[in-house]
C-alpha cells in the first residue's frame, strides 16, 4: 500500500453501563488489553505517556511502570468528571505513522460532548503496518470485547467514508469491520463477507472481503445493505 490512507478505529462504550465500572476495575481492564494486543503485533507491544518531547514520553512505558499510568489517569480529572469517569491518551513509541506510529485514546464519561470510547488513531496505520490487516483488527476488536462487554458499537472504516458517504447520516455504519452487540443471523446477510459471532453473544461483522476502499461501487452498495438490514431490525444506533 504505497498511500497513507486515513481510517477510522473506534469502539464505543454504552455511557450508562460504562458508568457503572470503578475506576480501579477500568485501569485493570486496559493495562490487561495492552497486554493482549502485543501479541497481535510488535507495534502493538509497546505503550507511552504523552509528553512535551519524544524523549520526555520514552521515560515511561505503562507496561513497565504501572504507577506512571495511574498518573496519567488522574491527570485527566477536571470538576466535570463524575466518579468513574476515566481518560488517558496513550502512543506506542513510534513517531512516524508510515512506520508504525500510532496513539491510543480512551474515554469512559457518563455526561458532557466527549464521546465515549476505545479509538486508535490514526488507525491508517493499522491497515497499512499490520502483517494482516483484516485479520489484525478482528483480533484487536475481539481483544477489547474480552475487558469491556459495555462495548455498544464497533466500526473500522476509511475516514472519508466515515465522515461523509455513509448512507444513514444520522446512524451509525458498520463500515468495513463492524460489530453489533446483538447476534445476527448469517440468513439476513448473505452479502457480507463474514459474520462472526462473540462469546458475548455480539457479532463482529466483516462486510468486504478486502481493504475497504471507498470508491468501490461493491464495498459502498455491500455496506449499504447491511446498514439498512440493521435499520430494518432495529440494530443500528443513532450516532450520538
Amino acid at each position: 500500500m504505497d498511500e497513507f490512507k486515513r481510517f477510522n478505529f473506534n469502539l464505543s462504550f454504552d455511557r450508562q453501563k460504562i458508568a457503572q465500572v470503578p475506576e480501579h476495575l477500568q485501569i485493570q481492564r486496559s493495562l490487561g488489553f495492552l497486554r493482549e494486543i502485543g501479541k497481535i503485533d510488535p507495534i502493538l507491544k509497546h505503550w507511552f505517556l504523552c509528553a512535551d518531547s519524544r524523549n520526555k514520553g520514552l521515560e515511561h512505558e505503562v507496561l513497565l511502570d504501572e504507577a506512571s499510568f495511574v498518573r496519567e489517569v488522574q491527570s485527566w480529572k477536571d470538576e466535570d468528571f463524575a466518579i468513574n469517569d476515566m481518560s488517558f491518551v496513550l502512543w506506542n513509541g513510534i513517531s512516524d505513522p508510515l512506520k508504525g506510529g500510532l496513539s491510543l485514546k480512551y474515554h469512559a464519561r457518563h455526561r458532557g460532548s466527549l464521546p465515549t470510547g476505545l479509538e486508535f488513531s490514526d488507525a491508517g496505520t493499522l491497515v497499512r503496518c499490520l502483517q494482516n490487516p483484516r485479520q489484525g483488527l478482528v483480533e484487536l476488536i475481539s481483544t477489547a470485547l474480552e475487558f469491556w462487554p459495555e462495548i455498544a458499537w464497533g466500526v473500522v472504516a476509511p475516514n472519508a467514508y466515515y465522515r461523509r458517504q455513509r448512507t444513514f447520516a444520522d446512524r451509525q455504519t458498520v463500515g468495513w469491520i463492524g460489530y453489533c452487540p446483538q447476534p445476527l443471523s448469517a440468513q439476513d446477510f448473505p452479502q457480507v463477507d463474514e459474520l462472526r459471532p462473540t462469546p458475548a453473544q455480539g457479532s463482529i461483522i466483516v462486510t468486504c472481503p478486502g481493504v475497504m476502499d471507498e470508491g468501490n461501487a461493491q464495498h459502498l452498495q455491500k455496506i449499504a445493505t447491511t446498514d439498512a438490514k440493521l435499520v430494518e431490525l432495529g440494530l443500528l444506533p443513532m450516532r450520538h
